[in-house]
């Protein structure tokens, strides 16, 4: 595959960079280690915000036999969406939830009705989120955008738009709930939104599971009770609702409780961090290292990080997009005997020694052999404290490991077929012995 530079007007091949980023490079071969430290950062915190860390605990449960889990991926990034929507909504004006500290001294010093109200709050603003997440990661989200409004939005708490008009396509009333009492109030409220036209017949409604049967019971309630009090217009209205009413049901109230406790736990805590902070991505960062990620640095990423020095992309653009580019080539297991580097010294890498491990493809080994001379780069990242093949050493330990566990349990399995055997013969010669003592007898 071949693009076309802007820089040079020139075609380049994949794996190539343009000459005059290659100059730059040679003038500056400091950029090199702080484009290592960027695409490791980068890439961290991709990680954290993304699911690439669940194949790396898959491989490495498999391998020993353990069974490793971490928060550092969605439900992390989920969990500080829920802070958020808190701090810009149901406490923007108190400032209760602007950061960790302030939330975790909030439900420290609260009440018994503001730690009811709190899980409340908790309850429906996760539910918000899940149903935005889940908006988001449909298809149709290329010609529609879903977004929680800021306020309280009467009648209903999400809307979705057509990208391309701007025109509200349908608004929808999200609910939670922990127990059969919050679904019957739910149900409850939802009518009632119907019937004072802030949710519209042609709305929708996200839910738990047994929304859909508890909203169909107080529908046909009310309709009984408007025709009963000669209510016709009521009772159409409401009817109508009953056939248009669009309702999803997403999680259940087990779900719901799980998540409000969670949030919970880290608000008492002290971590309800409202944006992805350093601290957060080093931890997340660090169980990745332990489980054995690794993420390559690339030449592509070696040029964004040259433009974004030269003002030609902004930091968050080039953030973005190596970090994308990073993650692309997660290294599992046994694959990382291909890892050259291991880079303990990044900005935010650094946590007890351990942090992601990044290895130079054959690639753009070639490439910076080509630039700086071969063995040259190595010697950069040398003298700017980075260390060649403790990686490896990682992996080769992780894989020992995995073999003693295996070796262990096959010892086990053979030494319990062993002891079953002893048991059995011990058995049969008792039974034997028992035989021959009978016939003496009887002789």
């Amino acid at each position: 595959m071949v693009r076309y530079c802007e820089k040079c007007r020139e075609i380049h091949d994949a794996g190539d960079m343009c000459p005059k980023y290659k100059e730059q490079l040679k003038k500056h071969p400091e950029w090199l280690a702080e484009a290592a430290d960027f695409a490791n950062v980068a890439a961290q915190e991709r990680l954290v915000s993304t699911q690439a860390l669940d194949s790396v605990c898959k491989v490495v449960n498999k391998i020993s036999g353990s069974e490793l889990s971490f928060e550092g991926t969605k439900q992390a990034a989920r969990d500080i969406q829920v802070f958020a929507k808190l701090n810009s909504d149901s406490f923007r004006n108190s400032g209760q939830f602007a950061n960790a500290q302030a939330a975790s001294e909030t439900l420290k010093n609260g009440s018994e009705g503001f730690q009811r109200y709190l899980k409340g709050r908790l309850n429906g603003t996760g539910q918000e989120i899940d149903w935005l997440r889940s908006q988001q990661g449909k298809f149709s989200g290329i010609l529609k955008k879903s977004t929680l409004p800021d306020g309280n939005t009467v009648g209903y708490d999400g809307e979705t738009i057509n990208r391309f008009t701007g025109k509200v396509i349908e608004r929808t009333s999200v609910k939670a709930a922990e127990g059969s009492s919050g679904l019957y109030t739910n149900a409850k409220d939802i009518v009632e939104a119907l019937e004072k036209g802030t949710l519209n017949p042609k709305d929708a409604v996200t839910g738990v599971k047994g929304t859909k049967e508890a909203v169909a019971k107080a529908l046909e309630k009310r309709v009984s009770e408007a025709a009963a009090s000669g209510d016709t217009n009521l009772a159409n209205k409401l009817t109508q609702a009953k056939d248009t009413l669009k309702i999803n049901e997403m999680g259940t109230m087990d779900s719901t409780k799980e998540s409000t406790d969670r949030l919970l736990e880290k608000i008492k805590n002290g971590n309800a961090n409202t944006t992805i902070t350093p601290d957060l991505v080093a931890q997340k960062a660090a169980q990745g290292a332990v489980v054995g990620a690794a993420v390559s640095l690339t030449i592509s990423s070696i040029t964004n990080y040259i433009k974004y020095k030269n003002g030609e992309i902004t930091r968050d653009e080039a953030f973005r997009d190596v970090g994308e580019d990073s993650v692309k080539g997660v290294i599992t297991g046994g694959a990382m005997g291909v890892i050259t580097l291991f880079l303990p010294g990044g900005a935010i890498g650094f946590v007890a020694g351990v942090a992601i491990g990044m290895y130079i493809s054959e690639v753009t080994g070639n490439f910076l052999d080509e630039v700086f001379g071969k063995g040259a780069y190595e010697q950069i990242l040398h003298a700017c404290g980075y260390v060649s093949g403790t990686a490896k050493n990682v992996v080769d330990m992780i894989s020992q490991f995995g073999e003693s566990v295996e070796n262990i349990n096959k010892y086990n399995t053979q030494s319990t077929q062993i002891q079953n055997s002893i048991v059995k013969n011990q058995k049969i010669n008792r039974k034997t012995l028992d035989e021959i003592n009978g016939l003496l007898e009887d002789f």
